[in-house]
């Protein structure tokens, strides 16, 4: 399951901020499959309607510390017309 959200997202104060929010997030979940480098997700739950039933591929890189997850170049539900590339990193801590 992936759940993302915009950095410094208001509190919520009524019913029309909650679903503003909504705006500002990204969720998906899925079984998924692992190929080398490739991480794809079967959709069967989502945010974005659309995406059920979808195949959402990310391609994963670990370099030392850091572990990067990019998805391909695609057209954001949200955004359309526009195209984009999403990264997200990790860095282990010890």
């Amino acid at each position: 399951m992936a759940i993302l959200t915009a950095n410094h997202r208001p509190a919520t104060v009524d019913d029309v901020s909650r679903v503003m929010l909504f705006d500002s997030m990204t969720a998906y979940s899925g079984k998924f499959k692992l190929s080398g480098n490739t991480f794809t997700t079967i959709v069967d739950a989502s945010w974005a309607t659309e995406w059920l039933g979808t195949e959402q591929v990310r391609y994963l890189q670990l370099d030392g510390r850091t572990l990067s997850i990019r998805s391909a170049s695609h057209q954001h539900p949200r955004f359309p017309n526009r195209r984009g590339v999403s990264t997200l990193k990790w860095r282990r801590e010890d």
